[in-house]
């Protein structure tokens, strides 16, 4: 190459330090050329996995929210730092979003809340039906409960005599009363009470099975008739193992068309919450007062669970006609009515 007029060159030293500037500085360069990228993934890293303050919440995902709208929430409410870098955290995981009501507390990363709506993890709440219990021990229940609306007690016992959900259950009674199935369930917060109605209607069509149905035919009973004999065995044993006598005590009464004379379907007729039946409750007509009408009342008058159905379609065979309770949860039974006025003297007096 050819030197311009006038230049002078200059032959550095070998330890010159000029004469390294410039590989150092290249040196230097590729460095942070290196580096820029594994920063730039590391500071992407910690936006997406780093936890966003907020005070502790609840957000509602309505059914049908798209995932942008999703986003959109929760970044509003703050539980995200940004919608979309949530929309590209979906790209890559490509999971199902679940509606619901959320608790977020403070501190979750975008993958935990992302995590937590994919799982479905949403609030729920109990809903108890006690063996034994009837619709208004339910709906006073409900009517406490944190879900509550202030009119959900009336609107629960409208669903219980609803003609079109009686009809879709299959049930030949004019309420839901005795075939809402005792359990405890765990539901998610309810828009409506036909929800929670549903839900204990659905759990009785599961467990009541067509071939215990069909068993009905041998005790002599249709199956509303073995619901309804089966509710007044809840309320009269106490005791597990007497399910099946006290049943085949009825069902003995029944053949020979002898008055039921039940206490809890005289309380039940009369609305009474508190249980206690006195004399004068005795000569009270209602539909429920077997002491005064004979056969079955004309439904239910609770929920009983499968083991008192189960005792109606499996009675104990016995000659038994009458049964006094002892106090301590177990009954007498007698066979004739002298020897069951000695028990009751014995143990009721």
């Amino acid at each position: 190459m050819s030197k311009s007029i006038g230049e002078e060159e200059i032959d550095l030293p070998p330890n010159d330090p000029l004469r390294h500037s410039n590989s150092g500085k290249r040196w230097i360069l590729g460095v942070v050329v290196l580096l820029l990228p594994i920063l730039a993934i590391a500071w992407g890293v910690w936006i997406v996995v780093r936890p966003i303050p907020h005070a502790d919440m609840t957000v509602e995902i309505p059914f049908g929210s798209s995932v942008l709208g999703i986003a959109q929430t929760l970044e509003e409410k703050g539980v995200i730092g940004n919608r979309w870098l949530f929309l590209a955290y979906n790209l890559i995981e490509g999971k199902k979003l679940k509606a619901g009501e959320y608790a977020f507390q403070d501190g979750l990363s975008m993958p935990e809340v992302y995590r937590k709506l994919a799982k479905g993890d949403v609030i729920t709440y109990t809903v108890r039906m006690i063996e034994g219990w009837n619709i208004m021990q339910l709906m006073r229940e409900i009517a406490s409960a944190p879900y509550a609306w202030p009119t959900i007690g009336k609107e629960f016992l409208e669903v219980c005599k609803d003609p079109v959900v009686l009809a879709e259950y299959g049930i030949e009674a004019p309420s839901c009363e005795g075939y809402l199935f005792p359990d405890t369930y765990k539901v998610q917060r309810p828009k409506e009470a036909a929800a929670i109605v549903k839900r204990l209607l659905d759990e009785y069509k599961h467990r009541v099975t067509p071939e215990m149905m069909a068993k009905a035919i041998s005790v002599g009973l249709t199956w509303p008739q073995v619901m309804t004999l089966a509710s007044i065995v809840e309320k009269e044993a106490a005791v597990p193992q007497e399910r099946a006598h006290i049943a085949g005590v009825f069902l003995n009464r029944l053949r020979l068309h002898m008055p039921l004379e039940s206490d809890p379907t005289v309380t039940y007729g009369l609305d009474r919450t508190d249980n206690k039946i006195y004399r004068s409750d005795l000569e009270r007509v209602t539909p429920y007062n077997t002491y005064k009408i004979p056969g079955l009342p004309p439904g239910p008058i609770a929920s009983p669970g499968i083991a008192s159905i189960e005792a109606v379609l499996n009675p104990t065979p016995t000659d038994d006609l009458f049964f006094v309770a002892k106090n301590d949860g177990t009954h007498i039974f007698s066979k004739d009515y002298a020897s069951h006025s000695e028990a009751v003297q014995k143990y009721q007096r």
